[in-house]
């Protein structure tokens, strides 16, 4: 009688770790199922991103230096940097004329903050390319110029900021370029001149905006 009786104690011991067994294993599953369902390259990537805006948007140049002034107007150099939808990030320079009038050689005011963003993109070449967009101010190219049109002395503007920035160490092949013409009263917005005094507009019309993508989100 004793005998069995211990038995019994021996077999509802053994059939409860059985049950503790299993629930660990179901814990065990649901674990690597949530796991490995976890897009660690899409939280790396956002921290790339992240990285890259942070850094790029501390370019900062000295106003002493670098500054428009009418008057006691003095448009100061900002840039501003925004991500869209498909991870481009936009950098656009605030406040600085890039170009003189009808010309495309880089003025020497704007060389210091290209010297800046070649710095601060560097360490991330590898990762992002870069494609150099510039425009122009609303006055038509004339007979006296060599271009054709307002679209071809952007598109060489862009090719003169592209051999600068090979001189600050960045790859050829990490950059492309674009001509995007005269500065659209919508674009003029993005840059926060639309409100300006019309000379001023113009003079900073003739500027650059550099995007930054990865090849997949072409």
């Amino acid at each position: 009688m004793k005998r069995s009786k211990y038995l019994n104690v021996n077999e509802n011991h053994e059939g409860s770790w059985a049950i503790s067994y299993g629930d660990m294993i179901t814990l065990l599953l649901s674990f690597f199922v949530i796991f490995f369902s976890f897009d660690f390259s899409k939280e790396k990537e956002l921290k790339l991103q992240e990285s890259a805006i942070r850094d790029i948007a501390s370019t900062e140049n000295d106003l002493s230096e670098n500054a428009l002034a009418q008057g006691d107007q003095v448009i100061s150099d900002l840039t501003s940097v925004h991500m869209d939808q498909k991870g481009r990030i936009f950098v656009i320079f605030k406040g600085m004329s890039f170009f003189k009038s009808g010309k495309t050689d880089v003025r020497v005011e704007a060389k210091s903050i290209l010297d800046q963003f070649a710095k601060k993109y560097m360490p991330y070449s590898g990762k992002y390319r870069i494609k150099i967009q510039a425009f122009t101010d609303s006055t038509p190219v004339s007979s006296r110029h060599r271009y054709k049109d307002n679209i071809e002395l952007s598109a060489l503007r862009s090719i003169s900021v592209m051999h600068y920035l090979k001189a600050k160490g960045i790859p050829k092949r990490r950059m492309e370029i674009g001509g995007k013409g005269i500065l659209s009263k919508k674009a003029k917005e993005v840059f926060g001149i639309n409100e300006l005094d019309k000379e001023i507009q113009k003079e900073l019309s003739r500027t650059i905006a550099i995007i930054l993508y990865r090849e997949e989100a072409v």
